[in-house]
């Protein structure tokens, strides 16, 4: 079976959530990777959609920016193709 080599929309949706939440708190890439433990390579990939977020870091991710985990699901008028 072939792999898509484009993330599904969900991943970019996500992403630029955590990008637009890290900035609003003033974090660098690099504050991002230490206060949630990976590396700052591993946030951009995150940040642009290229690795999937699993749900134990939607959770961190929510404490740290002190906003609810549905935050980071589209709701019903985002379309996602």
């Amino acid at each position: 079976m072939l792999m898509n080599k484009y993330p599904p929309v969900i991943h970019f949706f996500i992403g630029n959530k955590i990008k637009q939440l890290r900035k609003e708190k003033g974090l660098t890439g690099e504050d991002l990777a230490r206060c949630i433990g990976v590396s700052q390579q591993q946030v951009s990939r995150y940040e642009q959609g290229i690795n999937c977020v699993n749900v134990d870091l939607l959770a961190k991710l929510s404490e740290l920016f002190q906003v609810p985990v549905k935050i980071f699901i589209p709701s019903d008028n985002v379309i996602l193709k």
